[in-house]
């Protein structure tokens, strides 16, 4: 049977082969029966001998190649200069053992893409592409579900927000929470004693995601760029009794500012803000958002005045001419007007 994995949603595509290899029999004896291919270092003549081989000490054979479509795509890449060497797969599909299981993984690739419609009809295909944002806090809200513990609409969103469509780091958060909400377990031999699960909430999610921290301190560096002193100046403190160190606020500041001189060329450019998000390293819908808006509202002397007050802050503390606290009041008492 041939398995056709493509999207760019990475975590779905590995817990799909998980669910697949758990449906193929022992672990044991299937990791002895598995065989792994990148389509730029291998031929098909050799992915179809792994094919062709009958499993040793078990049921069932694995074979994964990935890359296949994508050479295809590209024209082909590594050892092979033809697109078409791929497509013998497809031809080969009826002659494959019954004990073999083929699994073809691929990112993003098109809806024409020759391999794939060759495959179409001698495979099992899935699309696994990136969630939107509402399929994204339903998909959260069900995943919590399945561990047995209620995730509040506002808190989902907050979380979809905050992190973006990445799941892993969506699931390793939501375990975190989980774990949180389900309390402190009853001792071992404890009778009549259950664990209490509270919802989690977006107070929850707040105050227990990185990302949240992070986005307070995004908050505040917004303040200062925006000219809003007597928010800045709360924010910081905040920020400061909150735990984050002055360095690591000036660090922020300065990375921002390159960021919004980035975005605002990149926007003028004609730049589309999916663009400019992935030049900037965002993945959160929200800091791609805040990217653009900001980069669209302020203007280049505003964000060179803040620059040079920044780097008069880094001098300021770096030769002890200021203490690290003093020398961001500083910034942002002066920063903070328009």
């Amino acid at each position: 049977m041939i398995h056709v994995f493509h999207g760019q949603d990475e975590f779905s595509q590995a817990e799909a082969l998980a669910a697949l290899k758990a449906s193929l029999g022992s672990p044991e004896a299937l990791a002895a029966n598995t065989s792994r291919f990148e389509a730029a270092r291998t031929t098909p003549e050799e992915v179809l001998l792994a094919c062709s081989a009958l499993p040793f000490l078990g049921e069932q054979r694995l074979v994964t190649l990935e890359g296949a479509l994508a050479a295809v795509e590209a024209g082909g890449r590594g050892r092979h200069q033809e697109k078409s060497v791929w497509l013998s797969l497809a031809q080969a599909a009826p002659r494959l053992p019954p004990t073999t299981t083929l699994v073809l993984r691929d990112d993003k690739v098109a809806p024409g893409n020759h391999l794939l419609k060759a495959l179409g009809p001698v495979a099992q295909v899935r699309e696994f592409p990136l969630l939107r944002p509402a399929a994204l806090t339903r998909w959260l809200q069900e995943r919590a579900a399945r561990r047995g513990v209620v995730l509040e609409a506002d808190a989902a969103h907050l979380l979809a927000d905050l992190v973006g469509s990445n799941l892993w780091t969506l699931s390793n958060e939501l375990d975190k929470l989980a774990a949180y909400a389900a309390g402190p377990q009853p001792a071992t031999g404890t009778t009549g004693a259950s664990a209490t699960r509270s919802p989690i909430t977006a107070a929850d999610v707040q105050a227990l995601t990185p990302q949240a921290r992070e986005a307070s301190i995004f908050a505040l560096v917004d303040a200062l760029v925006e000219g809003r002193r007597p928010a800045a100046l709360t924010l910081l403190h905040r920020a400061l009794r909150d735990g984050a160190s002055a360095q690591y606020i000036l660090a922020m500041v300065a990375r921002q500012l390159r960021r919004l001189v980035q975005a605002k060329e990149m926007l003028q450019a004609g730049a589309s803000p999916q663009e400019v998000g992935r030049a900037l390293g965002l993945s959160q819908e929200f800091a791609i958002r805040r990217a653009r808006e900001q980069a669209q509202a302020v203007p280049f002397p505003r964000l060179e005045h803040l620059f040079r007050l920044a780097l008069e802050a880094d001098v300021a503390t770096k030769t002890g001419l200021l203490q690290e606290t003093l020398a961001l009041d500083v910034l942002f008492a002066d920063g903070g007007t328009r």
